[in-house]
């Protein structure tokens, strides 16, 4: 048992935060407690909050980007399995072969961007990559059929690619693997 200077209560130590400075081990102050002081902090001192975030994004953004997933696995009841040591960020795109580059204000179209391949099986090794914010962004929430869909009417109405309904229907075919003689024209 501990007492919190702040509140005054006695408290088991499992109530107390880690600090390795200390000669017990603890924060000197119970969670709820040094929860209340560094929200209060971070109200009266936001330019200096956001500074310290800024420095943290830039300093380690693989363990950023692994921390920002974890959040919303929690919130989306998704499966949360990975490391941050998972998390690896190259040097260019691996969609768009852009140079990845990060902000020190939001996302950049070129920000690096933490993507579920199948985004139902959540965080997990080997469903993760690192892409880039634009191509996370396009990928969202379409599924490979309808990306083929999308990339044929494109084509269709800009004149760059198969005009003709013969040319769509084999491009699909083409992509898709699927037989088209069964489809009249």
């Amino acid at each position: 048992m501990k007492r919190c200077p702040k509140c005054g209560i006695e408290k088991p130590r499992s109530e107390f935060g880690r600090d390795q400075r200390t000669k017990t081990g603890l924060l000197c102050y119970c969670r709820d407690c040094h929860n209340l002081r560094c929200r209060i902090w971070g109200k009266e001192n936001r330019t200096a909050k956001a500074a310290m975030a800024s420095r943290y994004r830039t300093a380690r953004p693989e363990h950023y980007l692994w921390a920002a997933a974890k959040i919303r696995a929690e919130r989306w009841g998704l499966p949360f399995t990975i490391v941050p040591a998972d998390v690896v960020i190259p040097l260019v795109c691996p969609v768009f072969g852009t140079l990845l580059a990060r902000s020190k204000r939001g996302q950049l179209a070129n920000s690096p961007s933490l993507d579920r391949f199948v985004p139902e099986l959540g965080y997990v090794p080997g469903n993760i990559a690192v892409i880039s914010h634009r191509a996370n962004a396009l990928k969202f929430n379409a599924s490979l059929e309808e990306h083929r869909a999308l990339v044929l009417w494109m084509e269709k109405v800009t004149g760059k690619g198969p005009t003709r309904r013969r040319d769509v229907l084999d491009g699909w075919s083409r992509l898709s693997g699927c037989s088209i003689s069964a489809v009249p024209f």
